[in-house]
């Protein structure tokens, strides 16, 4: 069966035998996570239409500020490099269109006004995310979602265990 998401077979295989929505492994660190997750996101995204994606970042449901959303918006933007079909939208740009609104980053948990400053951007795509920590565990989702149309293009999720590196960034 042929594979046209650009990434070569081995790469592929071992996104495909990714097992991230089994039990939380102890084995694997932060960044594995990371690349499982923005691994999962690239592969939805190849195959669709190209333009361009906002990245407007990670949030707590509560809003707060952590190194964790950091690290998430750093390195989405660097899985931004295997998607040449696609431009994206750095954050020193949305920050510009939110000060020019009057909108803080916080507003963009709100799916309809993310897709408002993607519109105002001239995105296509807006992709967004959110981390919830629970007692024994932390949970990142991110997605991608159609500025026009409203609808998730693709989706990913990990389940990443407490440890003292994680505890830390939170």
């Amino acid at each position: 069966m042929a594979v046209e998401s650009g990434f070569d077979e081995e790469k592929t295989a071992r996104l495909i035998q990714d097992r991230e929505l089994e039990p939380v492994r102890d084995d694997r660190g932060l960044i594995d996570h990371l690349h499982n997750l923005f691994g999962e996101i690239v592969l939805g995204l190849q195959e669709r239409e190209a333009g361009t994606v906002a990245l407007l970042g990670f949030g707590f449901p509560d809003n707060r500020q952590s190194e964790i959303l950091d690290l998430l918006n750093e390195t989405a933007a660097s899985y931004s490099s295997e998607l040449s079909q696609y431009t994206f939208i750095e954050r020193e740009k949305i920050n510009e269109v939110l000060t020019e609104n009057e909108l803080s980053i916080s507003d963009l948990r709100d799916t309809g006004t993310a897709i408002g400053v993607g519109e105002f951007l001239s995105a296509n795509y807006i992709l967004t995310g959110t981390v919830i920590e629970m007692s024994e565990s932390v949970v990142i989702f991110c997605r991608v979602v159609n500025v026009e149309t409203a609808e998730i293009e693709s989706v990913g999720q990990i389940i990443v265990p407490r440890s003292e590196e994680v505890d830390a960034m939170l």
